[in-house]
């Protein structure tokens, strides 16, 4: 599951680097944050509470980050 989960980051990491959109990048920094939060910090094994705070709070940041970063346009 690890290594899927390796691959996974990998392959979002080199498609925010080709597209080269700062929003489409800030999406896909927050599904990289969600696989190793989930994957590497094994919330999916913690309460439930847990699990969607992070999952909030992660949406919450990609969501601030992209509307200022849409600002300097």
């Amino acid at each position: 599951m690890r290594a899927l989960a390796f691959v996974l980051l990998l392959g979002l990491a080199l498609a925010s680097v080709a597209v080269g959109s700062f929003a489409l990048a800030m999406a896909l920094g927050a599904a990289k944050a969600l696989v190793v939060g989930v994957v590497f910090m094994e919330l999916r094994h913690a309460h439930r509470a847990h699990l969607v705070g992070f999952v909030l709070a992660v949406g919450l940041v990609a969501a601030v980050l992209i509307a200022l970063g849409g600002l300097g346009r």
